[in-house]
């Protein structure tokens, strides 16, 4: 695989698995079966969009492995692309098919356009549904993995700075939580402070002398009693 080496690929896997804060995926994907009706010519068989689904690559060895997990919506989705993909495993050998090509295609959508992920030669293909997902695990043959990159483009450069703008984010959105936290600790302090202020008033007890002095030194009323009528 060319540039395998050169590419800084746990980063590049980084921006490309899963899904951002807001819980949408930080990929777009394409997957394709075409055929080359002449040369350099291509004809569309069969193709579907995956674009509300997360995808999850990871490579080892001679294998890379995109695993997607499409959410109830995406069922049909799932089920058309789940039957394409077995059905091409199942006449992979047959003669008939030489001139078609399926193709899965990833892009980071971070990375604005400026490195594509192709990944060709289906190995293994299997679907199930998992918790209230459908989950689908496709095996490619990782010698046959193609970066595309945009030219003029410094993908190590570009990828640090990426890094650089999400950490920057994320101390921002840890900055907004520790501020909230503080607030919200701040009310219940208060809150229990005015509680035990309440409880120590309404615990204060007077006898009856004392009240009835205290009404008569602020209001000049003298409290009548009921020896004063007789």
């Amino acid at each position: 695989m060319e540039n395998e080496y050169t590419l800084p690929w746990d980063q590049i896997l980084y921006l490309m698995n899963g899904t951002d804060v807001n819980g949408f995926p930080l990929s777009a994907s394409l997957i394709t079966i075409h055929e080359v009706v002449e040369k350099k010519q291509l004809k569309i068989h069969q193709e579907f969009a995956i674009i509300d689904t997360p995808v999850s690559v990871s490579m080892s060895g001679g294998c890379v492995v995109a695993a997607f997990n499409f959410p109830q919506k995406e069922k049909h989705n799932y089920e058309n692309i789940k039957k394409m993909c077995i059905n091409w495993l199942e006449h992979i050998n047959e003669t008939s098919d030489d001139n078609k090509l399926l193709s899965l295609i990833i892009t980071p959508v971070l990375m604005e356009g400026t490195f594509t992920l192709l990944l060709t030669d289906l190995v293994f293909a299997e679907g199930y549904t998992l918790n209230d997902e459908y989950r689908l695990i496709l095996c490619f043959d990782n010698n046959k993995t193609q970066p595309y990159i945009l030219d003029g483009i410094n993908i190590s450069e570009m990828v640090f700075e990426i890094d650089s703008r999400i950490e920057q984010e994320l101390n921002e959105i840890r900055s907004s939580i520790y501020e909230a936290e503080e607030i919200i600790k701040h009310h219940e302090d208060s809150n229990l402070y005015e509680e035990n202020i309440k409880k120590k008033i309404t615990n204060i007890t007077f006898d009856k002398k004392y009240e009835d002095d205290l009404l008569e030194e602020h209001t000049g009323i003298r409290v009548s009693k009921e020896e004063d009528s007789l």
